[in-house]
């Protein structure tokens, strides 16, 4: 088990409009299972940390458990 320390930022362009931007800083719970010697696979759920949302046009600061924050990735080391 791991916390993952993210900063983000997003942008969206709407037709005929201004760019909306949004960013995000904070950190990740996960998981880290090895499958092999060089291959590992992540999943991280939840976000606990600032955001500011330009999908919903506010600001929020404090845990997130939505499907939004569910990740999965593998890792693999040469």
């Amino acid at each position: 088990m791991f916390l993952d320390g993210c900063v983000g930022v997003s942008t969206y362009a709407k037709e005929y409009d201004d760019n909306i931007n949004g960013f995000e800083i904070g950190i990740k719970p996960g998981i880290a299972l090895e499958i092999c010697k060089n291959l590992t696979f992540v999943a991280k759920y939840g976000f606990a940390g600032y955001r500011d949302d330009y999908k919903y046009a506010n600001s929020t600061s404090g845990i997130s458990l939505s499907s939004e924050d569910l990740n999965f990735g593998f890792h693999y080391e040469f």
